[in-house]
């Protein structure tokens, strides 16, 4: 997709964006499934003059590279990379709960790694730049939403573990710069 931010005013912003997003589910065998999710944002002109500080991304946290603290990296372009193995425990299906409420959801275990990289300049897009985390989590599949999220992620160095909360897909609140 290809966007223009058009600038009106002497401090708005006024750049041209591509974003790149790809997304593919695997079925694997059984209640088994790998997901893979690349989004690519890249940027047209200058931090500061055609582009807003505010509105560089930030990756790291819970929607971009989960183990790594919010907005490890920042700059006007972004490459957030996820493979996901998931595991169906419970399908999603009517639930009877006490005081007469009833509830339709389903259970997922997952596995991921997340790669992901914040830059303004080209020579800042090298491979040894670039943040990884990885981890495991459950998926609570819901109503409306989707899914909620509850995942424990490894990767920046000397911070241990960090506990990632979201809701629906990740790929879909990383597009939506749910951080």
């Amino acid at each position: 997709m290809l966007t223009q931010a058009i600038k009106l005013f002497p401090n708005s912003s006024g750049y041209t964006q591509g974003d790149l997003d790809l997304r593919r589910y695997v079925a694997l065998a059984g209640d088994h499934t790998l997901a893979l999710f690349s989004l690519t944002t890249l940027r047209s002109g200058t931090v500061g003059s055609d582009i807003a500080p505010w509105e560089r991304f930030g990756i790291g946290g819970t929607n971009t590279v989960r183990g790594w603290t919010f907005a490890a990296q920042t700059g006007k372009n972004q490459m957030i990379n996820t493979a996901e193995y998931r595991f169906t425990l419970l399908k999603p299906r009517p639930w009877n709960l006490p005081f007469n409420f009833r509830y339709r959801g389903g259970l997922q275990l997952a596995a991921f790694v997340d790669y992901g990289l914040g830059w303004d300049d080209g020579p800042e897009f090298a491979a040894d730049n670039f943040i990884t985390g990885y981890g495991v989590g459950a998926r609570l599949l819901i109503p409306i939403v989707g899914m909620a999220r509850i995942d424990f992620g490894w990767g920046e160095s000397g911070q241990g573990v960090f506990l990632h909360l979201g809701s629906f897909e990740k790929a879909t609140a990383a597009r939506k710069r749910v951080r």
